[in-house]
């Protein structure tokens, strides 16, 4: 329809009415909104899946390292763990016993070249 026949039918009707839409725009209008609901809906479910993974993910990880710590320490004397500046991560009495003679001495953040 054309925008004369709208104004024509609207007229008929008991007055020009220029916000007035016709059937088709209607569906139009429906079907849009239709579709950007839907979008949105499975966006936002896509967010909530993504990072419901990665804290499942995260929780399965340290639990893993834990394992590995406790089965490292169950065979060495001594686990030293390091981040990726090879400093010492964890701060440990048994560690640094082990490597300074003194159970007090804060071992955590010193780089492993210093023993």
């Amino acid at each position: 329809m054309s925008v004369a026949s709208i104004r024509a039918y609207t007229m008929v009707r008991g007055g020009y009415d220029p916000h007035a839409l016709d059937w088709w725009q209607h569906v139009m209008l429906e079907t849009v909104l239709c579709v950007c609901t839907v979008g949105v809906s499975s966006l936002c479910s896509f967010v909530a899946h993504s990072q419901a993974r990665l804290v499942v993910g995260s929780k399965l990880l340290n639990s893993e390292m834990a394992a590995m710590r406790a089965l490292l320490l169950l065979v060495c004397d001594v686990v030293i763990e390091l981040d990726e500046e090879l400093r010492v991560a964890d701060d440990s009495p048994k560690t640094a016993a082990f490597l300074t003679l003194n159970p007090k001495t804060s071992i955590k953040g010193k780089p492993l070249q210093e023993y």
